[in-house]
């Protein structure tokens, strides 16, 4: 799991990133992460950040959690990766699943991209690493939520092959896409 990649910051200076599978002990960095890119959007709808317990609670789950890290152990970009069974927060549910099929489900919960990284197409390949660990758990169908406005985010799922599911709303009135891929 630790490729390492070149990576050009905002400033222009090629950066060495290396990823890693995140744990417990990286907590703080995930948090500080988020809250950068919340202070950094003009639009605070098109993320909505997880507390404190919710990404622990990824840790004792079947969560994975992945990091590019600079040489400095500088966390770079996130992505976690969730199984949610029969848990109301399985988006399976928001594109009509039920019963056994929501076991099939993985999700994609968070791609995050710190400004200074961004344009190195981080968040494309965070998630097709994801797609390779869904995968190696046999979850046939992954599925993951974006906000319409986030073109940008939108357009990566596109790329990868998911196709827009439901236009809905989501995390206390957010206008969200549910999209879903097929693995196999």
């Amino acid at each position: 799991m630790n490729q390492s990649i070149q990576a050009k910051r905002k400033d222009g200076e090629l950066v060495k990133l290396t990823l890693k599978r995140l744990t417990f002990e990286d907590i703080d960095q995930i948090m500080a992460l988020q809250d950068e890119i919340v202070e950094g959007l003009e639009d605070k709808q098109l993320y909505v950040p997880s507390d404190r317990e919710e990404i622990q609670s990824h840790f004792s789950t079947e969560g994975v959690l992945l990091g590019y890290v600079t040489e400095e152990n500088e966390l770079a970009a996130l992505a976690i990766y969730l199984k949610r069974g029969y848990s109301p927060s399985n988006y399976g549910y928001d594109v009509g699943l039920e019963g056994e099929e929501l076991l099939k489900v993985g999700q994609v919960d968070t791609v995050l991209v710190k400004a200074d990284y961004r344009g190195n197409n981080l968040q494309y390949r965070m998630c097709s690493l994801l797609e390779e660990i869904a995968k190696e758990k046999q979850t046939p169908i992954l599925c993951a939520t974006a906000s319409p406005y986030n073109t940008f985010s939108v357009n990566n799922f596109l790329k990868l092959g998911y196709e827009v599911k439901k236009d809905k709303l989501k995390y206390g009135g957010l206008r969200r896409y549910i999209l879903m891929k097929s693995l196999y």
